[in-house]
């Protein structure tokens, strides 16, 4: 029962923060809607920050910014990697060993 309810969480915490990064980039492609940002809207996390830290940056503290994406990008991919490494051998010894607990998922929120 303790070994099915620490997977659980694990799984629980990792999909909090997909979903998270999932919402921050929706709400960014909504919040970047200046003619020619079609192509900002493809592009991923952290080209995104970037475009923020540049046209707000009255308001951003870019290198506050840079690091909450970058702490946001690796869990992410780390969790993404993980369900990958179950099934795919290349990917195994890449993926650095985060907790993904409860204190992640807040942090991610």
């Amino acid at each position: 029962m303790f070994t099915l309810d620490s997977d659980i969480r694990q799984i629980s915490a990792g999909v909090i923060i997909v979903a998270a990064v999932a919402a921050l980039e929706s709400l960014m492609n909504q919040i970047l809607d200046q003619p020619g940002d079609a192509a900002l809207h493809r592009a991923g996390l952290t080209r995104k920050a970037r475009e923020f830290a540049i046209r707000w940056s009255e308001v951003l503290d870019a290198a506050a910014l840079e690091e909450d994406v970058v702490w946001l990008r690796k869990r992410r991919n780390s969790f993404a990697h993980r369900l990958i490494d179950d099934v795919d051998v290349q990917w195994r010894g890449n993926v650095p060993d985060w907790d993904f607990d409860d204190e992640a998922a807040d942090e991610a929120l």
